[in-house]
């Protein structure tokens, strides 16, 4: 019986990183797909399908407002959300920030 859990847990997993198999890319995926379904009324659903915590996305999406909060006061966001998460769904883009992030020193921007 666990071996066929952890199956379905595998699969749960390999739907969110279909495309690129990141990690980091396939947890954006599982938490915009439970946005999705909280708006829907169907998070716990959401989260009993695919092996996820509820309490584990409630608090990711504390964070996301706490950072969202301190970059709007720090002057690196606008107030409008959609003009600041236009190119969140380019993924070499979020790839080279989560890389930035993880190896501070990797590269830097040459402006000439």
């Amino acid at each position: 019986m666990f071996l066929f859990l952890m199956q379905l847990a595998g699969t749960a997993k390999s739907r969110f990183s279909v495309k690129d198999y990141s990690d980091h890319m396939a947890l954006v995926r599982a938490y915009e797909g439970w946005k999705d379904a909280e708006r829907e009324g169907s998070a716990y659903e959401y989260c009993w399908r695919n092996f996820l915590s509820v309490q584990t996305l409630q608090a990711i999406h504390s964070l996301r407002k706490q950072f969202s909060f301190i970059l709007k006061d720090a002057g690196l966001l606008d107030a409008d959300a959609a003009t600041n998460n236009k190119l969140s769904h380019n993924q070499s883009l979020v790839r080279a920030v989560i890389c930035s992030g993880l190896f501070p020193g990797v590269a830097s921007v040459v402006v000439r």
